[in-house]
């Protein structure tokens, strides 16, 4: 993402990102040392960008 944007922006965008199905845009708001760690029994944890 790279800019200043207040949070109502960025959950908007997150949002929408899912709804436009575009796996690049939704990985665009996560890190690249992002930690996604499910604690659900159907969740699978990953690490990085380029993983999520």
């Amino acid at each position: 993402m790279g800019t200043t944007r207040n949070p109502i922006e960025v959950a908007t965008s997150y949002l929408e990102s899912f709804a436009k199905r575009d796996p690049d845009l939704i990985a665009s708001h996560v890190s690249e040392d992002f930690k996604n760690i499910h604690t659900s029994a159907l969740g699978d944890p990953c690490e990085g960008r380029s993983s999520y």
